[in-house]
C-alpha cells in the first residue's frame, strides 16, 4: 500500500500493482503497446518472480502467468490453457 498525502491509502506503488492477502504480499505490474504484451508478477512472502514477453499482440500472456503461478503454487493439475490453438 501507498500512502498519498491526503493520508489515503491506495494499491499502488512507483508504477507497480500491490496485492495484500491475509499474510501475502505481491507487486506487478503489466504492459501493453504496438503488439507486445509483458507481465512482471513478484510473489514478495514467496520471495518467486514471474516475467512473460510476448511479441504479439494475443492475450495468452495472462494465461501463461496463470500457468506458472499453478506450477510455483504446487497444484497438481495444471490445465494446458497457454497452449495456442491450431489454425
Amino acid at each position: 500500500m501507498t500512502t498519498l498525502r491526503n493520508k489515503r491509502k491506495v494499491p499502488y506503488g512507483f508504477g507497480f500493482r500491490i496485492i495484500e492477502k491475509d499474510d501475502s504480499k505481491t507487486v506487478y505490474h503489466n504492459g501493453l503497446w504496438n503488439g507486445f504484451r509483458t507481465s512482471l508478477v513478484r510473489y514478495v512472502t514467496d520471495s518467486c518472480t514471474i516475467i512473460v514477453l510476448n511479441n504479439t499482440n494475443s492475450d495468452t500472456k495472462q494465461m501463461l502467468v496463470k500457468d506458472i503461478e499453478r506450477i510455483l503454487m504446487g497444484e497438481e493439475n495444471i490445465p494446458q490453457t497457454s497452449s495456442p490453438k491450431p489454425r
